[in-house]
């Protein structure tokens, strides 16, 4: 494969995310590890670079006795932390994370687009890039999240593993909102 990977799940250590980087991993990405070890953060960083070093944050909308928090989730998406999604990604940019992979748990699979709300909250609260994930259902909601959302980038996979769109009909979209894409 001749493109960059991100290569995600079970990196615990910078042991972990060195053979990963060692294998051919562009950049690693840290999710559950990360809140019980903040630390893994910044040592990945001062190891490979702000640029190799991604922070996935699995958010949920929860209700806590009648007011709504978003929460980050870790064990994918099954175990909630008390974190609150904005602080952690101000806190991950922090100690070095280069990029945020933002999943709305609330949003994914759904494909009824992504949380627009969160997604632009993320986005400017962080001066790193910040990549849409969870909900897409369309180009048009991939537009949204990138105009709307503030987002740097958007992830999608079940338009595209069912055949409904393909990666040309999602540029062809993009390019005709004005967001700069190669086609």
């Amino acid at each position: 494969v001749f493109m960059p990977l991100t290569v995600g799940g079970g990196i615990r250590t910078v042991d972990d995310a060195t053979r990963l980087i060692q294998a051919g991993a562009e950049k690693v990405s840290l999710n559950s590890a990360a809140p019980k070890n903040p630390q893994l953060i910044a040592d990945v960083a001062r190891k490979f670079g702000r640029c190799a070093t991604v922070l996935a944050i699995d958010a949920n909308r929860v209700m806590y006795n009648g007011t709504e928090f978003w929460e980050v989730f870790i064990n994918g998406g099954r175990t909630g932390t008390g974190l609150d999604v904005l602080e952690w990604a101000k806190r991950g940019e922090a100690l070095g994370a280069g990029e945020i992979v933002l999943n709305v748990m609330n949003a994914d699979g759904t494909k009824q687009g992504f949380d627009i709300e969160m997604t632009r909250a993320v986005s400017d609260a962080v001066k790193i890039p910040v990549v849409a994930s969870g909900g897409a259902g369309s180009p048009a909601d991939m537009l949204d999240v990138l105009i709307a959302g503030h987002a740097d980038a958007a992830l999608a996979a079940s338009i595209f593993h069912f055949g409904q769109y393909t990666v040309s009909d999602v540029k062809k979209h993009l390019h005709a909102g004005g967001v700069a894409v190669r086609l």
